[in-house]
């Protein structure tokens, strides 16, 4: 039989052997996406101007809207690109998703003291499936550092260090605070679940309820744009809302994408589904080989309160329907906050609000799946049960690679584009307006191609002269008539253009600025690949051809983006 820590360590190298398969073995390929282009922009901007300006930058975040949220993903990124460029930031994302992978384990581990089942939930974490965004930067280092501290104020708590437990959970408010509510379930780890456990839900709940007052009132008084526009009354009926709808629209992505995989599949990756599954049986007949009487005197009390570790009451089925009902109610409260978007897609950027609810997920599925491994050990089947629970997890999988090809595949078209864009247009002019209605690009349900952030690359792809007030941007039309519109007004703004969603204007300093339809064109991007830029103009908007293949860019200087997206195509 195994030793304990042999054991561990299997388990922790297995988790960390599937996190990179399912999500990081592509990295090489990925690229930046959406908000990337600001945020990982300005720090590579600050590297190139020292310390300084490095420190400014990850300090710049304001105080009121997440200020630890900027903060880790400028200072992260700095840690990675400093020692491997653009696949540094995403080997720091894959070791965070790791250790809250581990931590998932640990917690779940401390409750139920079996391998197999802290296996499962942690495999669950990694493979969670309702949130295409767990390898995009900005989720990797901006809102898993968030379930990082909350994880570890659920270790704390359990460690009789509440105080401690607090201060986490509180500095994750400042950073990400839609898993704040979570850590609400803490109480329910100790058992058993009689008036002494009322009394400590009770007064958990006073204090982080107290918390969370205080962290709202301050948003209030420091003006968090974000609640501006909205009275009380309106965020709590949001609150509630998706209290009700979260939940269900992430169960169902679950069951959508694992249905999805399962229908789609060909024969390579019937080859590959076969042999991950054996693997992962055997995985876990090894882990599972450890009998339940070892864990007999495995109990813990502290300060007369019986903790799970190791309780009777937390071994059997009665122990994983706990399980799973502790999952139930962290799957719930991951939703609340989540006030700023919708809650009723599972991909694309929108997804990131269900990541939150990830930790929920892993408690559900170790109850769920240990119950079935159960049923089917007593039906003296272990191995049908192992074998079922190798193919979900290995449709889980599949799916994860399928996401990383669209990381893949979307940035190999933004790099494309970009290169044929700078390849046909060359001469560029103080204020110049480009917009592109990119219909015929091909997009990607785990992350979009373009999006609001593409008005800032240009700019950094080149340095154009300082005395320029406004540098040349590019847009990027969400759907096509954008020619009709600028052919029938004399004036229009970029602010009406986002009124009437033609575009994603998010940057502040743009709103009001008029087109100028002598200084500019729209550019159709017809195929992918090979690529052609047409203009395509009237007699009102004015013949733009003249600009195309006209010009020279050599004599601005290279930007911080343009290896990223122009060298060695």
């Amino acid at each position: 039989m195994l030793s304990s820590r042999f054991r561990l360590f299997f388990c922790y190298s297995t988790v960390l052997v599937v996190n990179w398969f399912c999500n990081y073995m592509l990295f090489k390929d990925f690229g930046l996406y959406i908000d990337d282009y600001y945020r990982i922009t300005k720090i590579l901007i600050s590297i190139r101007e020292g310390v300084v300006e490095i420190l400014t930058t990850i300090f710049s975040s304001p105080v009121n809207v997440r200020p630890l949220h900027g903060a880790f993903i400028y200072a992260l990124s700095y840690a990675g690109f400093s020692f491997g460029g653009l696949g540094g930031i995403y080997i720091i994302g894959f070791v965070i998703l790791s250790i809250n992978a581990i931590l998932c384990f640990v917690l779940i581990n401390t409750l139920a003291k079996n391998e197999l089942t802290s296996l499962i939930g942690s495999l669950a974490f990694v493979l969670y499936p309702a949130s295409t965004t767990k390898i995009w930067i900005t989720a990797a280092l901006g809102i898993q550092p968030a379930i990082t501290l909350v994880l570890l104020a659920f270790v704390f708590y359990l460690k009789e260090m509440q105080w401690l437990s607090y201060l986490f959970v509180v500095i994750s408010l400042f950073c990400y605070e839609t898993v704040y509510w979570v850590f609400f379930a803490a109480p329910l780890f100790f058992y058993p679940w009689n008036r002494s456990i009322q009394n400590k839900v009770l007064k958990h709940g006073i204090i982080m309820a107290c918390i969370f007052a205080a962290f709202f009132i301050f948003k209030i008084v420091g003006s968090d744009p974000r609640l501006q526009d909205s009275s009380v009354s309106n965020l709590l009926l949001k609150s509630i809302e998706h209290l009700v709808e979260g939940p269900f629209y992430n169960l169902r992505g679950q069951l959508f994408f694992l249905v999805k995989t399962a229908t789609i599949i060909n024969t390579s990756d019937i080859i590959f589904l076969i042999i991950v599954s054996m693997a992962i049986t055997l995985v876990i007949s090894i882990v599972g080989s450890r009998k339940e009487n070892d864990n007999r005197d495995l109990h813990l009390i502290r300060n007369g309160t019986l903790v799970a570790s190791g309780n009777p009451l937390f071994k059997g089925n009665m122990g994983n329907y706990k399980l799973t009902l502790i999952g139930m109610v962290m799957l719930i409260l991951a939703y609340p906050l989540t006030l700023n978007g919708s809650v009723q897609t599972v991909y694309g950027m929108e997804s990131r609000f269900h990541l939150s609810a990830s930790i929920g997920t892993a408690f559900i599925y170790a109850g769920v799946c240990a119950r079935i491994l159960s049923f089917f050990d007593n039906l003296k089947k272990g191995t049908i049960g192992r074998f079922l629970l190798s193919i979900m997890a290995s449709l889980l999988l599949l799916n994860g690679i399928q996401i990383q090809k669209d990381y893949r595949d979307a940035y190999c078209v933004q790099r494309r584009f970009w290169q044929d864009f700078l390849n046909s247009y060359h001469n560029f002019r103080e204020d110049t307006l480009i917009f592109f209605e990119t219909q015929a690009v091909k997009r990607f349900r785990s992350i979009p191609t373009f999006d609001w952030s593409s008005a800032y690359i240009l700019e950094n792809i080149y340095t154009f002269p300082e005395n320029w007030e406004r540098k040349p941007r590019v847009y990027v039309v969400n759907k096509p008539g954008l020619s009709k519109i600028l052919n029938t007004m004399d004036e229009i703004t970029l602010s009406d253009l986002d009124k009437m969603q033609f575009i994603n204007v998010v940057i502040s300093s743009d709103f009001g600025r008029i087109i100028d339809k002598k200084n500019s064109f729209i550019v159709y991007y017809d195929s992918v690949p090979p690529n052609r830029l047409i203009s395509r103009t009237t007699n009102d908007f004015g013949n733009r051809t003249d600009k195309i293949n006209s010009g020279d860019l050599n004599h601005y200087s290279k930007g911080v983006l343009y290896k990223l997206l122009l060298k060695d195509i």
